[in-house]
């Protein structure tokens, strides 16, 4: 995964949306997409899979040990798998989208619905 913020690719994908991002991780079946919202102020501690968050609106930082990933809206970065630091850093609310993608068991769409549950944190 690379590392920092990077920006979204208007010209290729159109403006950053949860459906915009659903038409980049595809085939659909492969990939869990969660959208977020956190209130200007909030923080929590998290633990999560590596994957991919993406800043629809506001913005925020994660922070594991001594890295810390500061995103805007129009960015998104690659985290790894592990503890972080979550804040939102503006005086409104920051609006992401999570996505990971599933263990290869899942993508044939063989696992039963429902086991890999949306704890709605990465």
């Amino acid at each position: 995964m690379s590392e920092g913020a990077q920006s979204w690719d208007y010209p290729s994908h159109g403006p950053l949306s949860l459906e915009a991002v659903r038409r980049v991780h595809r085939p659909g079946e492969r990939f869990r997409i969660s959208p977020a919202r956190h209130h200007p102020g909030e923080s929590f501690s998290e633990i999560s899979r590596a994957g991919r968050r993406y800043v629809l609106a506001g913005s925020c930082s994660f922070t594991q040990g001594n890295f810390v990933w500061e995103l805007r809206a129009g960015q998104f970065a690659d985290l790894p798998e592990g503890p972080f630091e979550f804040r939102v850093l503006d005086a409104g609310p920051a609006e992401l989208v999570r996505v990971w993608e599933l263990p290869p068991g899942f993508w044939s769409g063989q696992a039963e619905q429902g086991a890999v549950p949306d704890r709605g944190g990465m």
